[in-house]
C-alpha cells in the first residue's frame, strides 16, 4: 500500500458534459507516456479544491481561479482510508479548453475524448491505471444512467 504525506486529489475535468480532458502523462516505471487524470498532493495550507484546480492547471493547461467550479465528488474519510485520493469534478466550456496555456513538462500531451472513445480507448487498453480506470468506469455508469432516464421521460 502506498501512503502520501499529504491529501491527494484527482480531477475529473468535463467539458460540456460531453468530453472528458486527459493529460498524457509520461511515467518511466510504466514504460512511456500514459493517459490519465490530473493528480497530485495538497500543498501546505492548501485547500482541496484549490489543489484540484492547481493540479488541472499544470497537467493540462487550463486555469481556473473560481474553487466553487469543482465539486467533489467522493467524500472518502481520510483517517479511515488515507490511500484514497478527494475526487473533483470541474466542468469546462469548449473555449476554456481550446483558450488553454502550456502544461508541465511531465505531460507529453493534452487532449479531450467523446464517452465512446474514453470507452473504446478502456477496452484497447490505452488507459491503463487503475484510479484513472475507476473514475473514469464510474463517470461513464453515470453517464448511461442519465441518458437512460432521459429516454424514459
Amino acid at each position: 500500500m502506498v501512503e502520501y504525506q499529504s491529501t491527494q486529489v484527482i480531477v475529473l475535468p468535463i467539458i460540456e458534459q460531453e468530453y472528458v480532458v486527459l493529460p498524457k502523462v509520461r511515467r518511466q516505471i510504466l514504460g512511456g507516456a500514459v493517459w490519465e487524470l490530473p493528480a497530485g498532493g495538497v500543498q501546505g495550507n492548501e485547500i482541496p479544491a484549490d489543489a484540484a484546480l492547481r493540479e488541472l492547471g499544470e497537467e493540462t493547461g487550463i486555469s481556473i481561479s473560481d474553487p466553487s467550479r469543482s465539486l467533489d465528488t467522493l467524500v472518502v474519510s481520510p483517517n479511515r482510508l488515507p490511500m484514497f485520493p478527494l475526487i473533483f469534478q470541474v466542468d469546462l466550456s469548449k473555449e476554456e479548453f481550446e483558450d488553454r496555456s502550456l502544461h508541465d513538462d511531465e505531460v507529453e500531451s493534452v487532449a479531450s475524448f467523446s464517452s465512446e472513445r474514453i470507452r473504446e480507448m478502456i477496452r484497447s487498453g490505452e488507459i491503463i491505471t487503475s484510479i484513472t480506470l475507476a473514475i473514469l468506469g464510474r463517470y461513464l455508469i453515470s453517464k448511461n444512467s442519465s441518458c437512460d432516464t432521459n429516454k424514459h421521460n
